[in-house]
């Protein structure tokens, strides 16, 4: 089987991607193999995703919601 690998777009096209978009995708390549949908009998659901990934986002410095309840999202 051919690598996996993770493919992004950065808007605008005409400029280069801003500096934290590279740490970005680091933290989803990383985590390919759990997350992908091309591995996957099933795909994840984005709460799925960010349940494996949301730690590592959280040390970049993001905020990340951690749930679907009023408590557990971003205001």
């Amino acid at each position: 089987m051919a690598a996996i690998t993770i493919r992004y777009m950065s808007f605008p096209k005409t400029e280069p991607p801003p500096i934290f978009i590279q740490s970005v995708v680091d933290v989803f390549t990383r985590f390919e193999k759990q997350i992908s949908t091309l591995l996957l009998n099933k795909g994840l659901t984005s709460n799925g995703v960010l349940l494996i990934i949301r730690n590592e986002l959280v040390n970049l410095g993001f905020q990340v919601e951690s749930g679907k309840r009023k408590t557990e999202k971003i205001q």
